[in-house]
């Protein structure tokens, strides 16, 4: 039996001092790993350090990954939230974040059919020159073709980092509620998130 942890990144937009987040789920199936080495391993392989290939790479330079909170889901008893600082390099990028509620969509694939089988992340910090017409550009796509490669490299079906990411089902019971992402894909338009707008919080 694998230990099942929810990672929620929260990062955070220095121009217009707001944060938002993502919850990225992560197997270990050594059953050793600590929240601090969690922390370490999304630093250097979900965000990356400066000029790294992770998603550091297409983030504009005001945003930042600014924390992880580590909470272990599975086997019972779940634990608290552990909150672990992060690097908090800015992104790469030298351009402004598009708005700050809009952004780049990254879909996840566990290689099943059917919607049960997908899941999505929201981009936090979207530069301009990645977009047009809220639609990525050839830009974008080259980007996140690195990006897409470091990650799977690190979280993939053979993870360097010795954690898979999985995509979370709701409805299931036991460890059949996590599947091992298989492929990550940008969808072919930008989205607004609501939660993420002036006053709203996450």
């Amino acid at each position: 039996m694998s230990t099942f942890w929810r990672v929620t990144v929260t990062f955070f937009n220095s121009g217009v001092a707001l944060r938002g987040q993502n919850v990225i789920w992560l197997e270990d199936p050594s059953n050793i790993k600590t929240e601090t080495q969690i922390a370490a391993a999304m630093d250097l392989n979900f965000w990356g350090p400066s000029g790294s290939s992770a998603l550091v790479f297409m983030t504009a330079q005001l945003v930042k990954a600014e924390s992880y909170t580590i909470q272990k889901v599975s086997p019972a008893p779940p634990s608290g939230g552990i909150p672990v600082t992060a690097n908090q390099v800015g992104g790469s990028q030298a351009t402004l974040v598009l708005y700050p509620t809009v952004g780049l969509i990254f879909q996840l694939f566990d290689g099943g059919a059917g919607s049960a089988h997908r899941g999505r992340i929201y981009h936090y910090g979207t530069p301009s020159n990645l977009a047009t017409n809220f639609i990525p550009n050839a830009t974008a796509a080259s980007r996140f073709a690195t990006v897409r490669d470091t990650w799977l490299n690190a979280f993939g079906p053979l993870p360097t980092s010795g954690l898979h990411w999985c995509i979370f089902h709701r409805k299931l019971v036991g460890d059949a509620r996590w599947t091992r992402v298989t492929d990550i894909r940008m969808a072919p338009f930008l989205h607004h998130q609501r939660r993420r707008n002036f006053a709203t919080g996450f």
